[in-house]
């Protein structure tokens, strides 16, 4: 009998521990999924003109950004990776500015191949003034090449992998990101929305679209209304959030391709969650800080553990839904 009640004890205990390990469990910043990884996030700018699509491993980030660069719809993508990091990251191209404010939202290092250098828009000074950690395919032969099967300048890879072990840990004690995630109680509330689309430009070829699946929980990514596939195993790429964040643009010296990106201050936004619907606001005081997204009622969205689309774009793009 005593024997019985040790073996009792002792598995009450062991039950009582796991239970303890299991609330205590790391989460990832970037998805909010359980995590054995500290962070680490490792920002990339991606290509996105027709001659650098299908993107390979650019299904394996976290968090996908789509921003225009050039007035008129033409987009690239700045991919956060945390969770998972794939060894090879292709097509790789040039930065601006508001890449690297993204960059410094999720305080990650930063890869790029070469970026703007006119008056006004020189992000290799203000890289250099905020202090981010960057790995530039210009100057870096060894980590990056070219892949023969595509034409330049669409076809950079970069060697994430080794170049993700090259970085340091942020400082825990000021570290800050943006999402925030909830397994129990996303922010889930709104209309229901089955389709909608961002029409950066539809004649130019950049036109995203999501369609919500309930049987499964989560948005399919279209792209000029065709399956938008990664370029390493072709699959479908997927996510189970999207933020549509509107930003004000000028343009320095009315130049096309000179992008001034408001990624400070406060504007509206539109929150896609659970196939549901509904508004609210983002505000970043400054570049140093966080930007924090809020529903219309003021509360912080919390949104679906997982991978999260931000569509960033101007005041004057009208999403299209179908409902």
């Amino acid at each position: 009998m005593k024997r019985m009640l040790l073996l009792i004890t002792v598995l009450a205990l062991f039950t009582s521990f796991a239970a303890g390990a299991e609330e205590t469990q790391l989460r990832s910043l970037t998805t909010g999924l359980p995590t054995t990884r500290e962070y680490k996030a490792i920002a990339v700018q991606l290509d996105n003109s027709i001659e650098a699509r299908p993107q390979v491993n650019m299904i394996q980030a976290d968090v996908i950004y789509e921003i225009e660069v050039d007035n008129g719809g033409y987009t690239r993508y700045t991919a956060i990776f945390n969770d998972t990091v794939p060894e090879l990251i292709e097509a790789v191209r040039s930065a601006r500015i508001v890449n690297v404010d993204i960059a410094l939202d999720w305080n990650a290092s930063f890869v790029h191949f070469g970026g703007q250098k006119l008056a006004g828009t020189n992000v290799y000074d203000y890289m250099k003034n905020v202090g981010i950690t960057r790995f530039d395919g210009m100057t870096d032969t060894t980590n990056f090449y070219r892949d023969n099967t595509r034409i330049a300048p669409y076809n950079v890879v970069a060697r994430l992998g080794k170049l993700h072990r090259k970085t340091s840990l942020p400082d825990s004690e000021t570290l800050t990101t943006p999402l925030k995630f909830s397994e129990d109680t996303p922010t889930v509330k709104g209309e229901d929305v089955s389709v909608f689309r961002i029409p950066y430009s539809i004649n130019n070829g950049y036109y995203p679209s999501y369609e919500y699946v309930p049987e499964e929980d989560v948005y399919y990514r279209y792209y000029n209304r065709m399956e938008f596939l990664d370029g390493a195993a072709g699959e479908h790429f997927t996510c189970d959030n999207v933020i549509v964040m509107y930003v004000d643009y000028t343009w320095y010296e009315k130049a096309v391709d000179r992008p001034i990106v408001a990624l400070t201050g406060t504007n509206r936004c539109e929150y896609f969650i659970g196939g549901k619907h509904f508004t609210g606001t983002w505000s970043r005081a400054s570049i140093s800080d966080s930007t924090t997204y809020l529903d219309d009622e003021g509360k912080e969205v919390l949104l679906k553990p997982g991978k999260t689309f931000i569509q960033v774009v101007k005041p004057s793009v009208e999403i299209e839904y179908v409902r």
